[in-house]
């Protein structure tokens, strides 16, 4: 699916409202097979055209996790963000657009991987302390969590607002670049740089 300015990550939910015929279709073919999904960001908000070139390289590959068939024939969906992918090629455009797509590898969590997580953690505290309580609601689950991919893929989904910078992390392949490009921008809006 294209859509411009939307954005996913893994691990993060995206709820859809599915009202173009095209899309409802995608959506029953969707739950009649593996129920994966990914939305791709238009370049062009104004050109409704797909093609390869006006959709950005980098996605999430999501589930289906549940959806709502509208008497009308509308759909409400939950997209939950799995793993990163790479838009490499354009299939059809009808009935749906279909794309070929290739996994971005994970790489394992080390220590300092683990490290740095700890330090994302406690810059985004800082940042909720500047009175954001759904921040400070989110930090208090990513605590519970012992992977430093899922906390800089959540904050990335919660943070990253510019289409520059979401492709950026969409497109890192090692954890440590994604987990710089979260801890800068959380020293942007935490005031940190500036000190």
């Amino acid at each position: 699916m294209v859509l411009p300015g939307c954005a996913h990550f893994p691990h993060g939910l995206l709820p859809l409202y599915l009202y173009e015929v095209r899309y409802r279709l995608l959506a029953q073919d969707c739950l009649a097979g593996d129920r994966l999904f990914f939305v791709a960001n238009r370049r062009d908000p104004e050109n409704d055209e797909v093609s390869i070139d006006n959709v950005y390289p980098y996605a999430t590959a999501a589930l289906l996790q549940s959806c709502r068939e509208n008497e009308d024939g509308t759909f409400h969906l939950a997209l939950h963000g799995l793993q990163r992918i790479k838009i490499v090629g354009l299939e059809t455009i009808e009935p749906y657009p279909k794309f070929q797509i290739r996994a971005m590898p994970e790489e394992e969590a080390t220590s300092e991987h683990r490290a740095v997580g700890g330090e994302i953690l406690e810059l985004a505290d800082q940042w909720a302390q500047q009175g954001i309580p759904a921040l400070a609601a989110l930090l208090e689950r990513l605590q519970t969590i012992d992977d430093p991919s899922i906390t800089s893929d959540v904050l990335a989904g919660y943070l990253l607002e510019e289409v520059k910078d979401q492709q950026r992390y969409l497109g890192a392949l090692r954890l440590e670049e994604r987990q710089r490009i979260v801890s800068t921008r959380l020293r942007e809006l935490s005031g940190a740089d500036r000190a």
